[in-house]
């Protein structure tokens, strides 16, 4: 199987276990004032560290004018019961709009069924002109009630050994994958001719190992090593094994080289 087939099988094995990691991800229709709208993607994470503490990832993105003002996202009161961590806000510039949006990472302070803090951001289209709000409320019952997401329940044992089993698997495909490119990238080497394998060495260290750049010693070592290789690939001498007054008479002794 070739390397093309062996990425697309390491992609699905990827897609395979960011399944497993996440039961459910819903985005809210956008909320529209003219041409300017506010969406809300919810991930809510299927495994955590410690069991029964849930973890949710919140995005909001605000897209508008080039002059879109948006100020810092705010969470209910109940993010109380939630560790909050923000990414600092991005914009950028797509056409004529610009493109706001954040990134609020929340983990649970304390175990059992907890709200999902409400979400609330202002935004406008420039300095000048009147603030818009807009409101997220009652986020984990719309994920709950999403179609593609599975109801939310304790997980069973099942699933833990089903997530392992998609863990280790897709460990033993990149281990795969890579040695088969080192394996694949050795033939290649080996395939080259003698000549031609010595002409890319030498220009190799000549760029990176002639003095100035590197040592006189360590250069003239690597130069003499492939001069070494080259006599033995390319006309059966011991060349590595003997020392120099060795290969010099040797080399007199082939007699396409002794004239």
């Amino acid at each position: 199987m070739d390397l093309f087939r062996w990425d697309r099988v390491m992609a699905a094995w990827a897609g395979l276990l960011g399944a497993s990691l996440l039961y459910a991800q819903f985005t809210f229709p956008p909320r529209i004032h003219g041409d300017m709208e506010a969406t809300l993607t919810v991930e809510v994470g299927r495994q955590t560290a410690e069991r029964g503490r849930g973890e949710v990832t919140l995005t909001l993105t605000v897209r508008g004018p080039l002059t879109l003002d948006v100020e810092e996202p705010r969470l209910s009161d109940s993010a109380t019961v939630w560790q909050e961590e923000r990414s600092p806000s991005t914009r950028r510039i797509e056409g004529r709009y610009a493109i706001w949006s954040q990134v609020i990472h929340l983990k649970q302070v304390q175990p059992g069924r907890e709200p999902v803090p409400d979400v609330t951001v202002r935004f406008r289209h420039r300095a000048d002109t009147d603030w818009i709000e807009e409101n997220w409320v009652g986020i984990l019952r719309n994920v709950r009630d999403a179609p593609e997401g599975p109801p939310l329940a304790e997980e069973r044992p099942s699933q833990r050994h089903w997530g392992a089993a998609l863990v280790l698997a897709a460990i033993g495909v990149l281990i795969l994958l890579a040695w088969m490119r080192k394996r694949r990238r050795g033939r290649r080497e080996a395939s080259l001719p003698a000549d031609q394998w010595a002409l890319r060495e030498i220009e190799r260290i000549e760029k990176t190992l002639m003095p100035p750049q590197g040592e006189a010693e360590t250069f003239h070592t690597q130069i003499a090593f492939v001069v070494r290789r080259y006599l033995a690939e390319r006309f059966g001498l011991h060349a590595l094994q003997q020392t120099t007054a060795e290969v010099f008479e040797a080399m007199r002794q082939l007699p396409y080289l002794s004239a």
